[in-house]
């Protein structure tokens, strides 16, 4: 019996030690994130030329090079931040394979898949130090246009959704979850060891 104990408080040991270091993980997609904005949600935007078009349903798009900035309150600690695009045109095949999206909080470039059919989720992970209202932009860098293809080929950028998720607080320092799981975890080896010496 007390090997049995010994399998459990290993076992809680490492799912503990799983679910801490997989926390980052959980913010691949922008349902779960603690914040999500419409891509039309933005607080000022700019581009190369006609500028940006928004659409019911709260997605905005742009055929220019450009870029849109949102404002967001943000506490200290580690976040994912991105967004979720699509193509508003036509790609066709072998021509565009990606979008090319520079956020002004890491200076980072996302590489998010380029469809018309899909849309494709980029993200960075940027450490925020202090709470506040912070202004990010994300800027498209490669905008392209293909004449004399029938159809015409051209990516224009559509965001559809932004998101914001913290993955964890200032320094690190696991979420309130894993941290009782891991609590409990050792609580239950150290009672174990007292036990075994009793």
């Amino acid at each position: 019996m007390l090997i049995d104990a010994r399998k459990y408080a290993l076992a809680l040991v490492l799912a503990a030690g799983l679910l801490w270091c997989a926390a980052p993980a959980q913010a691949d997609s922008f349902g779960f994130a603690d914040l999500v904005l419409s891509g039309s949600d933005y607080s000022s935007s700019g581009s190369s030329g006609s500028g940006w078009t928004d659409l019911s349903g709260g997605v905005t798009y742009t055929a220019w090079k450009g870029w849109v900035e949102y404002e967001v309150y943000l506490t200290a600690g580690e976040w994912n931040l991105g967004l979720e695009v699509i193509n508003r045109g036509y790609l066709g095949t072998d021509w565009y394979s990606s979008f090319k999206v520079r956020d002004s909080i890491t200076g980072q470039t996302m590489s998010i898949p380029a469809s018309d059919d899909v849309a494709y989720i980029g993200q960075q992970t940027a450490e925020i130090f202090s709470d506040g209202l912070y202004t990010i932009r994300f800027s498209w860098l490669n905008d392209q246009y293909g004449p004399g293809f029938d159809p015409v080929r051209d990516a224009n950028i559509q965001i559809n959704r932004v998101f914001f998720d913290k993955v964890s607080p200032q320094g690190g320092a696991p979420e309130p979850a894993s941290g009782l799981l891991m609590a409990s975890a050792l609580g239950f080896a150290a009672w174990l060891r007292r036990r075994r010496a009793g």
